[in-house]
């Protein structure tokens, strides 16, 4: 089922030729992140243009700054990014089409290393010491489809910056990932492997009862996993609710309005999770809105806490509560960042790169 859905999405992204992108030349050129809090944009790009991107914006003035890895090391990233991760002074991007995982220093942007490209389609990472774990997909023939690479966890030695173990998934193309004590979870397929991170072996295989694939991963208040599911046919979309300590799904629910990708992101003191619907592919000016789960009484909200259109991505800042998304203008052009308070306001807008999609603080 993800294939499918991996294939649908990406023949939506590529829609039309760029315009009216950020211009900056290819020297390179000094960058000024925030000195204590920084939030880190992922633009996605377009999958034929292999134009991805990352902006630095700055919560306490307002600041943006876009396309910073092209002035730092004068040249373009040249894939689309999936995904970013912050450790420390380092911060690591999922890149695809060309396939690689490049290491920034999150202060300068400029590269710290030669990237990792011997990996199929890195999608996220979860960090526990010295090694990070790398959801990545499967490779295929389309002609035959036939499997070039299987899906894995990559285990990386972030001293070496050096890819050390593989790891097998139970479910296909896995995607988000936590590290909840010594167990990571994978969303992967209908349902969640657990791996204990001492051993880097597979310990446990949770299925959903919902048949859509599982996304994208966050831990509330009591130290619940939520798992979202997500699909095209809106009857196989919903929540699974994992409890970390005995690693049981004791909740799971139907929620038709989550969507494909399955975004979620949770309020500063993890008593919410909140949710983005997919995109309507055939009206991007159609309405739509983010929505509120009550982790407590497990109920979702009847109307969405924000209104608006062409959402896609969503991020929230712990430290505030402000809630980050942004109309993509139809994949055609530039985003527009988009930051409401947690009561729905709207604080501020800026423009991005093409196809922002995730917020990363630290």
């Amino acid at each position: 089922m993800k294939l499918k859905n991996f294939l649908y999405l990406y023949l939506f992204l590529c829609v039309g030729i760029l315009s009216g992108c950020i211009d900056n030349d290819e020297n390179e050129q000094p960058i000024n992140p925030p000195a204590s809090y920084a939030c880190y944009i992922v633009n996605q790009g377009n999958f034929t243009e292999q134009n991805g991107e990352i902006s630095i914006y700055d919560p306490q003035t307002g600041n943006i700054q876009n396309d910073v890895y092209r002035a730092a090391n004068g040249r373009k990233l040249g894939s689309m990014v999936e995904s970013v991760t912050v450790h420390g002074d380092l911060l690591v991007v999922m890149c695809n089409t060309v396939d690689k995982i490049v290491f920034l220093n999150s202060k300068t942007m400029q590269e710290v290393c030669e990237p990792i490209t011997s990996l199929s389609t890195p999608r996220y990472a979860a960090i526990k010491g010295d090694k990070m774990y790398v959801s990545c997909w499967a490779v295929q023939d389309y002609s035959t489809w036939s499997v070039i690479k299987e899906q894995e966890i990559a285990v990386i030695d972030l001293n070496t910056k050096s890819v050390i173990k593989h790891l097998k998934t139970t479910g296909t193309m896995p995607e988000g990932m936590n590290i909840t004590g010594n167990n990571l979870f994978v969303a992967s397929g209908a349902g969640v492997d657990v791996y204990d991170t001492n051993t880097d072996t597979q310990i446990k295989r949770i299925t959903s009862t919902l048949t859509g694939d599982a996304q994208k991963m966050e831990v509330d208040k009591n130290r619940m996993l939520w798992v979202s599911i997500g699909s095209f046919d809106s009857n196989q979309c919903g929540f699974m609710c994992i409890n970390t300590q005995d690693l049981t799904a004791n909740a799971e629910f139907a929620e038709p309005r989550l969507g494909m990708e399955g975004e979620i992101a949770t309020s500063p003191k993890n008593d919410k999770i909140y949710f983005l619907p997919s995109l309507d592919y055939n009206d991007y000016s159609a309405s739509m809105g983010i929505y509120e789960l009550n982790v407590d009484s497990k109920t979702v909200s009847d109307n969405p806490v924000i209104k608006g259109v062409g959402f896609y991505g969503l991020g929230v800042d712990s430290l505030t509560g402000n809630i980050y998304t942004a109309n993509i203008n139809a994949f055609q052009t530039n985003s527009t960042m988009l930051i409401y308070n947690p009561a729905g306001n709207l604080l501020d807008s800026k423009t991005v790169g093409v196809n922002a999609c995730r917020w990363v603080f630290d």
